[in-house]
């Protein structure tokens, strides 16, 4: 299954993860597939794991096994994990050129 959301990509990322390190996170299919879970009802009184907001307090709070991460936390991980790998590209293109110098130099003597 493809997820058709952002989030649902990033979430699936993470399963798919803490499978690879021998653990088990169950998240809902339907959440996977785009589906929405609105935590601001008066019956939830959910925390994001990460921030501690409520779910009244964000627009969104997804569910997982005894956690939580609110819509602005995943925003912030998205924005964060594309930083870290333009700074890899960015590094590993500077070493090609570094080392393509180095090369030409020790051609041309």
């Amino acid at each position: 299954m493809e997820p058709k959301t952002l989030l649902g990509k990033v979430l699936l990322d993470i399963r798919n993860r803490a499978i690879k390190k021998g653990l088990k996170l169950m998240i809902e299919e339907e959440v996977l597939d785009g589906g929405e879970i609105n935590l601001r009802d008066d019956k939830y009184v959910a925390k994001c794991s990460f921030c501690g907001k409520t779910g009244r307090e964000v627009e969104y709070l997804v569910a997982g096994p005894y956690v939580y991460i609110c819509d602005k936390c995943v925003e912030f991980a998205c924005r964060f994990i594309d930083e870290r790998r333009r700074r890899r590209q960015k590094k590993d293109y500077v070493t090609r050129v570094l080392e393509s110098k180095e090369e030409q130099n020790g051609t041309n003597n």
